[in-house]
């Protein structure tokens, strides 16, 4: 009678292993938007993704105080919030659904307003995280369609403007150099793998 056991478990065992990769947390995501003066900001797009999605699996608005709040999505892995409104720069937090609840709380800047050392260096990362996941995506179509829309936003001209006016700190010439080797960093992988 255990022997016939055995197969019964091995193989339920075996199923559950073979689908794991397909099953998806159920994860809530919220959190606020302020700006730089520490203030709500409402109306900005909040918007999932996925490596290797073109568009976002969800959006949201952030309310009057600046929240926002997504529930019960599926996700798996590595996901991306992107932020993005018409007076203020693009910007993206990576995250992993390896909790089921999130709270991710995102300062933002209006364009070309001078920042931190700090949030200068997080601008580029975010705009490295734009072009992987344009690289992500199979089809150059979809890869051309998310560079368009990168471009709407206007990430790059952010991007593309001199350190010293970029920064709202006292740059010393090493950490001119390091920003200014970020900056030609990210421009440079826009070039080679968006166009």
């Amino acid at each position: 009678m255990t022997i016939a056991k055995f197969p019964l478990r091995f193989l339920a065992c075996t199923i559950l292993l073979l689908s794991a990769p397909f099953l998806r947390a159920q994860i809530t995501v919220d959190g606020k938007v302020i700006d730089s003066k520490k203030q709500p900001v409402a109306g900005v797009d909040v918007g999932i993704y996925v490596p290797g999605a073109r568009d976002a699996i969800d959006t949201r608005k952030s309310g009057k105080n600046g929240e926002y709040s997504f529930q019960d999505l599926k996700l798996q892995g590595a996901f991306d919030i992107m932020y993005t409104h018409s007076m203020y720069e693009t910007a993206t937090v990576s995250r992993l659904a390896e909790s089921d609840n999130q709270h991710v709380s995102k300062v933002i800047y209006l364009k070309g307003e001078p920042k931190t050392v700090s949030a200068l260096h997080e601008q580029f990362l975010s705009a490295r995280r734009l072009v992987f996941l344009a690289v992500a995506l199979n089809s150059k179509d979809d890869r051309m369609a998310f560079a368009s829309r990168i471009d709407k936003l206007g990430v790059w001209q952010g991007i593309d403007m001199n350190i010293e006016k970029m920064s709202s700190d006292k740059l010393t010439p090493l950490m001119a150099d390091l920003l200014n080797m970020e900056k030609y960093q990210t421009l440079e992988l826009r070039k080679k793998f968006l166009y």
